[in-house]
């Protein structure tokens, strides 16, 4: 059969219009960034773009003869080449393969082979497009070894932080033990009615039962942060009436307030309910607030404010006292940190500890300040828990 030219199209124009389609067709592979190429069936090459020359360092042509003659390459390469696997599988076919140029330099190109088939399906070619992505793959691999390296550093913070928490444990136990004989002693000596002591005796002794009941409770915070930090914190939840906790809190607070000019109160919204919660971190977490309040208010008043707000609680513990400057509010609950102005004794742990306990039963502590004027800590908790 005779191919009939279309009537009206000149013989001329229609090679006008040919030539113009290729000029097309390469301007679009120009821009296709990467070597394009059509294989046959035993990888002989039947067209290739011009950029494939200069992206594989060739000199020649390699139209006629098979890619592998012409592209250096291993069996075992061949054996996983897009290409073949497209002829074999007759799906497009995708791999990332190393391939030293002609100068020796090696590059990492990312393959498609995509299957051509005839009228009756079978697959009859391949197109192969190869673009170099050996800047890609390199910085893929320094960060792969970036990430091996911080993974490595990773470990050995965890384990430092581990044995850190094991050291502080260990250390706080064998301390303990003895501060608890001498707080026992000194009771022993100042309650026997048998041999009453002189004045300055009883003097003495109560300092030193008042310093190692301190050094106690420095102790134990210790202790609790070596819990926290090792995932041994356990959370007991009951039904607690939260106005008679908080009332139990204030009144063992009283005698901190003893000989300041200052006032301590509390204030309970009357929709304040039963919650579920773990009593004892709750009443760690106002007891540290509360005495932290007091400790740094010389007079005036610090008043605990606890409502609901919708399906949570809401404790706010406020003092008229010294305050924090804005620059030091973001150290306040890091361990060991005592900011400007607020290093009345203690292990600066208070404060860290108390935001692990309401962090770990689902809340959130927050804390607005104003220097010279007071502060006001925060805690809001889920109403109940399940």
């Amino acid at each position: 059969m005779k191919f009939k030219e279309p009537k009206g199209i000149e013989k001329g124009e229609a090679e006008a219009r040919l030539r113009e389609e290729n000029e097309r067709l390469k301007a679009f592979l120009a821009h296709v960034g990467g070597a394009l190429a059509v294989l046959g069936p035993d990888c002989h090459v039947i067209w290739t773009s011009e950029e494939s020359l200069r992206y594989f360092g060739l000199k020649e042509n390699a139209i006629g003869r098979r890619c592998y003659d012409v592209i250096p390459t291993t069996e075992e390469l061949c054996k996983v080449c897009v290409a073949r696997r497209a002829f074999a599988t007759g799906q497009v076919q995708t791999r990332v393969a190393e391939h030293r140029t002609a100068a020796g330099e090696l590059r990492y190109y990312h393959g498609i082979g995509t299957p051509i088939r005839n009228r009756s399906g079978r697959v009859t070619q391949v197109m192969v497009l190869a673009q170099d992505v050996t800047e890609l793959c390199r910085v893929q691999q320094e960060l792969q070894k970036k990430t091996e390296m911080l993974e490595i550093q990773n470990r050995r913070v965890l384990e430092a932080a581990k044995e850190k928490s094991r050291f502080f444990a260990g250390m706080s136990h064998e301390l303990r033990t003895p501060m608890t004989a001498i707080i026992g002693f000194t009771e022993m000596l100042l309650e026997d009615a048998d041999e009453p002591l002189a004045p300055n005796q009883r003097s003495l002794l109560l300092k030193v039962s008042e310093n190692a009941e301190r050094l106690v409770g420095m102790i134990n915070e210790i202790l609790d942060l070596s819990k926290i930090e090792a995932g041994k914190m356990r959370v007991d939840l009951s039904r607690v009436d939260l106005d008679r906790l908080i009332s139990h809190v204030i009144e063992t607070m009283m005698p901190l307030v003893k000989g300041k000019d200052l006032t301590l109160s509390w204030q309970a919204a009357e929709d304040l309910s039963i919650i579920r919660t773990d009593e004892q971190k709750l009443r760690q977490i106002l007891v540290n607030l509360v005495s932290n309040a007091i400790k740094f208010t010389p007079k005036g008043s610090v008043t605990v404010r606890a409502a609901l707000r919708s399906s949570r609680i809401s404790i706010a513990v406020s003092d008229t006292g010294i305050g924090i400057r804005r620059s030091d509010l973001g150290k306040i609950f890091q361990e060991f940190s005592q900011v400007g102005g607020r290093g009345a004794g203690g292990t600066g742990l208070g404060l860290a500890i108390t935001q692990r306990l309401v962090n770990i039963l689902g809340g959130e502590i927050r804390v607005s300040s104003k220097l010279g004027e007071g502060s006001t800590f925060t805690v809001t908790l889920p109403a109940a828990q399940e």
